[in-house]
């Protein structure tokens, strides 16, 4: 929240309340989840010095609240996952007790994973990168805390940025790899998302609320981060490599304000005015329910049972308002989201 503190005074009260209890909120399941999470590893003898435990998702983000859910994703360092994959569903179990949350179950992107196959660089491109593949890769480099372990999560994103800078594949071009998997991330969400949903009513609005919101804001955070540091410091240097490694430790709404200077800060505000409006929306258990029941056909009505239409419409100003960022920001900072990201 540092970089949130220091843009207090421009944003809304009820907005630095709203992510500051996010924030907190996140931070308070994380740290019961490592303490639950290294009570069970030293129970079953397991060598913590090899295991990361990764809190994704909403948590990840720090901007979880009350009907938020636990994704968990244990990381093996080495190549051998077959110990943990035989015992991972009783700590999923023992968190969902002790939490009393909603945990994944391990199955996708939630399963356990060997640090040497999500960090192979021969694996990133090609018919082998999976859409599960690109997802957890860039889940665990974007959108990730440690939740238990004694890996550090710096160490396994120190591990996934070295496999986008092999000579042999990269060829000094580490930051426009990295962007390329980022846009590819993004855009195969926003394609996936059709369909998963068409001639479908599986909770489409809830899907549907989440790419225009969350997915957009991280996005686009991580995007303007990452070109704001491209154009203070030469891409590929040692100061570039420990930059991007720093921005993917923040949340993105920090992302986001680390990237702006003075001139930007009013539409940074505006910005996370709607975003925290969406949190709040989504925070309430009942709304989410009533959300999750609206039929495509009925998405516009205007009635109590249907919050999507206030949805829909405030993702509509988010998304003005991170043109507006765009307008706002140096002409380096705008060449290089064309380069890195578009072009």
């Amino acid at each position: 929240m540092k970089h949130i503190e220091s843009i207090k005074h421009v944003i809304a009260s009820r907005t630095f309340d709203t992510l500051k209890k996010a924030h907190d909120h996140s931070e308070s399941i994380r740290q019961k989840t490592t303490e639950i999470t290294d009570r069970w590893i030293d129970k079953r003898s397991l060598d913590a010095s090899k295991l990361c435990f990764v809190a994704v998702g909403s948590i990840g983000r720090r901007e979880a609240l009350q009907a938020s859910d636990l994704d968990l994703v244990p990381i093996v360092v080495g190549s051998d996952c077959t110990n943990l994959d035989s015992i991972h569903t009783d700590l999923r179990e023992l968190l969902k007790t002790d939490l009393g949350l909603e945990v994944s179950r391990g199955e996708d992107l939630t399963r356990p994973m060997s640090l040497d196959d999500l960090a192979d660089p021969h694996s990133i491109g090609g018919e082998k990168d999976t859409r599960a593949r690109l997802s957890q890769r860039i889940l665990i480099l974007t959108e990730s805390a440690q939740a238990g372990g004694g890996f550090p999560l710096s160490r396994v994103r120190e591990k996934l940025l070295s496999a986008y800078a092999v000579p042999e594949r990269s060829a000094g071009r580490h930051a426009l790899s990295l962007c390329n998997d980022l846009a590819r991330y993004y855009r195969t969400v926003c394609i996936d998302y059709k369909a998963k949903v068409d001639g479908k009513d599986l909770d489409w609005a809830t899907r549907n609320v989440k790419l225009r919101h969350s997915r957009k804001f991280f996005f686009f955070a991580t995007l303007l981060a990452i070109a704001s540091l491209g154009a203070r410091t030469k891409a590929d240097s040692a100061e570039f490599i420990s930059g991007l490694n720093a921005i993917l430790e923040q949340p993105p709404t920090d992302r986001l304000v680390s990237a702006i200077d003075q001139t930007a800060w009013r539409a940074v505000g505006r910005t996370l005015d709607h975003y925290a409006h969406y949190l709040d929306l989504m925070s309430v258990v009942d709304r989410r329910r009533k959300l999750a029941a609206v039929k495509y056909d009925d998405r516009y009505t205007d009635t109590n049972e249907n919050p999507f239409p206030i949805l829909q419409y405030n993702s509509k100003l988010l998304h003005q308002s991170m043109l507006a960022i765009l307008d706002c920001s140096g002409v380096e900072i705008r060449r290089r989201v064309m380069d890195w990201f578009l072009l």
